[in-house]
């Protein structure tokens, strides 16, 4: 009899098994079936058609959004506009597009990681629920103050300000920008394959999406590898007589061929924003396969010529010189031009290990998230992304940058009794006489540990330069940072 029981037992254990397998087995046929959607986040996109969206808040605490109902959302008025751009259209809109904020947290804002059968659709759920709440570490009241700042003024330009202790992002402005309150008037696009796309500029966040020549800004990366290969370049001397002719017969001169004479070493060279200087110091260091090797590795450790992700953040990758790039192509790289591109972000987490003493912190932009009303805080873990050069190497580059700002092109970024590191740059458009206008600068102050990129496109050489235009408004950003 207990024979016969075990039996019947393992008859009926092997029977749910089989239902399992095939149930399984029928959802993923039906998984595969389906239609793709971009970056695969079907998920997603079937969790917020029975979801209301969460709330998202800046890093004090302030609502920035959140959901109303299924399918209707709401934005505070007060930042909209600002952060219009970082927030991105709605999920079902921008086609699951990842560059948006409401995407990079679309599973914990549209309740995917606190339920994942409820989530998944794997249950036909038709009632309703809310997501998860996520709080950034954007202040919402700067990237309002700086988006104030420079849309009064300009018509294309981005702004990046970080913790560089902490790699928080503190405000990423691009001009211009649009209301997710009013996503009706943003222009669609219907492509040839059907999608229907959003083809309007407002709608993408220039500090992270979009690349631009830095011009001299890049000087001090250069230097940054020039040094960790050999540190008495520090004290090369140079001749600058307004122009530079390299081995191959390349010639780079420096703005209005003005010659700066004779050069003690590369803190004076880079105070004047010399261009045949960086150009010598460029074949001091390729001329051995070791430098090339060096300056390779320190320039894709700062974010050029290679691909870096984080949690939750994506942005376009930086160019130094590209691939199969030519002679003439990388000269003028070094100064910032040719091929060389980077966004405001990719400068201001360039410029952050820096004053971080060689160490990028992750930069991100999640504080932290509760996946639903009921759940614990989760609060986002600081951590080092990589070292880019030692302590010593980034102590002189952070000391010649505030020379910059002592004596050189960026004394309008100066600040009372503040210690400012700072570097401008200037980028002529191919085929125009409009220029790319740049200017960082670092707080070296415990209490204020920031560092601030900011570009300025399309001006007007005539009326406007790096310093009289992009270094104000940076001071202004500074002045903000310091008193708030």
């Amino acid at each position: 009899m207990f024979y016969m029981n075990r039996k019947i037992k393992q008859f009926y254990y092997s029977l749910i098994a089989f239902v399992l397998i095939i149930s399984g087995f029928a959802v993923f046929i039906y998984r595969l079936a389906g239609d793709p959607l971009p970056e695969d986040r079907r998920f997603l996109t079937q969790s917020i058609k029975h979801t209301t969206m969460g709330s998202i808040y800046d890093t004090k605490g302030t609502l920035i959004g959140c959901g109303e109902d299924i399918d209707r959302e709401k934005w505070n008025p007060d930042y909209a506009l600002a952060l219009g751009n970082l927030m991105g259209p709605s999920v079902l809109l921008s086609h699951i597009n990842s560059i948006y904020s409401r995407v990079y947290f679309g599973d914990i804002l549209y309740g995917q990681k606190a339920d994942h059968l409820t989530a998944y659709d794997l249950l036909d759920v038709s009632g309703k629920r809310t997501g998860g709440n996520v709080t950034l570490t954007v202040d919402a009241d700067l990237q309002n103050f700086i988006y104030s700042l420079l849309a009064t003024s300009y018509t294309d330009a981005s702004a990046a300000v970080l913790n560089y202790k902490t790699g928080e992002i503190l405000s990423l402005v691009s001009i211009p920008s649009y209301d997710p309150s009013d996503e009706s008037s943003l222009h669609l696009e219907v492509m040839e394959n059907g999608q229907t796309v959003i083809a309007d500029a407002r709608a993408v966040n220039k500090a992270i999406n979009e690349l631009n020549m830095p011009g001299s800004a890049v000087k001090p990366l250069i230097y940054t590898a020039a040094l960790e290969y050999d540190p008495s370049l520090l004290y090369e001397r140079y001749t600058c007589t307004g122009s530079h002719t390299n081995a191959v017969g390349i010639t780079v001169s420096c703005p209005g061929h003005n010659a700066h004479g004779t050069l003690k070493d590369m803190s004076s060279a880079l105070a004047v924003s010399c261009n045949g200087y960086a150009e010598h110091i460029y074949e001091k260091v390729t001329e051995t396969a070791e430098g090339r090797a060096i300056l390779s590795r320190v320039l894709h450790d700062f974010g050029f010529d290679r691909s870096y992700h984080y949690p939750g953040l994506r942005f376009a990758d930086g160019i130094f010189s590209g691939l199969n790039s030519s002679p003439e192509m990388k000269t003028y790289s070094v100064i910032g031009g040719g091929q060389c591109r980077v966004t405001t972000f990719g400068l201001a987490t360039a410029y952050s290990a820096i004053a971080n003493h060689g160490h990028m912190m992750e930069p991100h932009l999640l504080k932290s998230c509760q996946t639903d009303a009921r759940s614990e805080n989760i609060e986002t873990e600081i951590r080092e992304s990589r070292q880019i050069c030692s302590e010593e190497t980034a102590g002189t580059v952070l000391a010649m940058m505030k020379a910059v700002t002592s004596f050189g092109t960026g004394k309008t970024m100066a600040l009372d009794s503040l210690a400012v590191a700072s570097k401008t740059g200037t980028a002529v458009h191919d085929n125009s006489e409009l220029e790319t206008l740049w200017a960082a600068a670092i707080l070296d102050e415990a209490e204020f540990p920031y560092v601030v990129a900011l570009m300025i496109d399309e001006t007007d050489p005539a009326v406007q330069n790096s310093s009289n235009t992009a270094g104000v408004a940076v001071r202004d950003i500074l002045e903000y940072l310091v008193s708030h």
